[in-house]
Formats: structure tokens, sequence, C-alpha cells
């Protein structure tokens, strides 16, 4: 099993230990305990030590709101993004660095980005004018993460500024969480609208400007970018027979909390993606003690508490990112599940 292959605080939800530095630096500058804040999850200094350990994402976007709160701004996370330097990403960089295109440099982005975050979703869905490029964390019970999400969003454009194209703006922004009454940091920044409560985050690019030279590339690097590339992609091989997705049941939660409420979930679908048969499928689940039907409830339920505890999400936005038909089929479940109905769960949550 996946919790006897890593540590066992590390867990299904794990991210590489130098996305911590920026929030460590700040509870630094205010001369706060770090160690008792590691503690909270079973880490030490020495634990982070190394920037391509393992560690629990829940520390990660925890810090960050921690972080933000003490030092009493609410564009932390954003911030951070803002500033983001792509040698923080070590060899990767080097490959950014001699993408073509801002295409190439998304598209990097999204092959390697399982290599530093665990259950989490970089998705690409491609339209004929526009691009949607959907980051979420597939982990429900990972909630409020509001600075990691304006914090990744934020640091996806500053790559692409900094890589050449300096005046590029995304087409808009949608972010999964709700947003302050002043958003005119992220609307200056980005340039583009800024929507609220979506069903994940979401930057949308151009085409046209997809395919847009990058003007700091330079000719001659291909070979040794080449190179470099598979020494990348064998690593991230290597590693991921001791990574937190390894576990097939991890996965196919996953999988499941990726397509809830966005696109067709049955167990078809789901064997389709990871790469087997549905009776293989079924038979692997059985061996765990799990049905298919049994994950995509508890996924379901955990999905459902997390929305309704935010007191922000209505009975019906919830049903429609849960995948149900309507507000009543949710209620009748969501009374199945616990014994209350979703408004008094809501109730009790805010009380």
């Amino acid at each position: 099993m996946l919790g006897e292959v890593v540590a066992a605080h590390h867990g299904p939800s794990s991210i590489r230990a130098f996305f911590l530095e920026p929030a460590l630096a700040e509870l630094r500058r205010l001369r706060l305990p770090i160690q008792s804040r590691l503690k909270q999850f079973g880490l030490t200094l020495s634990d982070v030590s190394s920037p391509y350990a393992w560690v629990p994402l829940r520390c990660h976007t925890e810090l960050l709101e921690a972080a933000a709160r003490l030092t009493q701004n609410e564009y932390l996370g954003f911030e951070i993004g803002r500033r983001f330097d792509a040698q923080s990403l070590g060899p990767f960089s080097a490959l950014l660095a001699n993408a073509r295109t801002l295409g190439e440099v998304f598209e990097l982005y999204r092959s390697f980005q399982s290599v530093w975050q665990a259950n989490t979703s970089f998705v690409t869905e491609r339209y004929s004018d526009v691009t949607h490029y959907v980051y979420v964390i597939d982990d429900p019970t990972i909630w409020p993460r509001r600075q990691d999400a304006e914090f990744t969003i934020a640091a996806l454009v500053t790559l692409g500024r900094h890589l050449g194209l300096t005046k590029w703006c995304p087409e808009a922004v949608e972010f999964e969480h709700p947003l302050p009454a002043d958003t005119r940091p992220l609307k200056a920044f980005f340039n583009a609208p800024v929507s609220a409560n979506r069903d994940a985050n979401r930057i949308i690019v151009s085409n046209s400007d997809l395919d847009r030279p990058l003007p700091r590339n330079k000719d001659g690097h291909e070979e040794a970018t080449n190179v470099l590339e598979r020494h990348l992609r064998d690593l991230m091989s290597a590693d991921h027979m001791n990574s937190p997705t390894h576990d097939l049941v991890d996965a196919i939660n996953a999988i499941i909390n990726r397509r809830m409420g966005r696109a067709h979930l049955d167990i078809g679908a789901v064997a389709l993606e990871v790469g087997t048969s549905e009776r293989s499928l079924r038979r692997h689940l059985e061996q765990a003690g799990k049905s298919f039907r049994d994950l995509v409830q508890e996924q379901r339920l955990l999905r459902a508490k997390s929305l309704l505890s935010t007191g922000r999400t209505s009975v019906a936005d919830a049903a429609a990112k849960l995948g149900y038909a309507d507000a009543a089929a949710f209620c009748r479940a969501f009374r199945d599940w616990t014994g209350i109905s979703p408004m008094r769960y809501a109730r009790q949550r805010k009380s």
C-alpha cells in the first residue's frame, strides 16, 4: 500500500518541499516559530531541508493561509506568484528557457506537473479560438486553498512574461474560491476579467498567443533540451514508484474528483483513463475491499461537505458541481449519507 511506500505523514496529497519556502520566509520575517507550525503535520526542519522531498500538500496550503492571516495580507499568495522565479523549479527552468512558444511553456508545465505536486490536476482544454488551462487540487478536504490557487495562476502568467512575452495577458482568469470586494490588484496584474466561485481555477489563453514565438529563445539548443527532458522524465519515472499517487485507489479518487461535475463519471471512463479494462479495474478494487460506487459516494460526500462548509455555496450550485441533475436529487443523497439536509448541515457549520 502507498502508506507503506512513502513516509507515513506524507499521504496521497503531497508537494515538493521547495514550494513551502515562500510561506516559511514570511513566517521567518515575522519572527514566528516555524518548527511548531511544521510539527502540526509531523514534520521537522530536517524534513523540509531537501527541496525535492515530498511533504503533505495540506502543509503547503495551510502555511500559506496562516502567513496571509498573520501578515494581514489577503493577497499574499498572489503576490508570491507575481514575483515567481522559474529558477526555483531547478533543472526544469532550463527546459522552460528553451521553449519556442508560450504553448510549449504551458505544455511542459502540464507534462511535468505531477513531478512536484501529487493528487492535483493541470488539464488542457483546447477550443477553436482559446485554450483553457485548468488547475485544481483533487482533494476536497484541503480547503481553504485560495492562497495556493492565486499563487499558482499568477506564477503561470509570470512565467510567460519572464520568458519573453513581457506584455502578454490572458483572455480571462477564473478562481474556484470567492474573491473579496476589491479585485483591483488581480485585474491590474492579469489585465483581464477575473471571476470567482467557478468549478476550478483557470487561465483562458488565446490560441494565437500560444503560437507566438518567444523572443528570448535561441536556436541551437534542441539536442541539449531533448537530453535534459529525457533525463527529467527518467527521474520522474523512477520516483513514481515511490510517489504518493502510485496507489490505485488514490489514483481513482483523483480522477473522480477531476471529472466530478465536469465530465461523464462512470467506471468505464475511469478505467480508460487509468489504462486498464473495466473488468480488471473492478477486480483490483474488489481486492482492495472497495467498489467504484463506494468511491464515488465517498468523494461526493467529502466535496459536498467542503462546499457547504464555506457558507457561500448554494444547494443548487453544490448539486451542479457534484454532478447531480438537480438540487432535489442532491438533497436526497445527502440526507441518505448524513441523516440531515444540506441546508441544516450548512447552518450547523456556521454556528
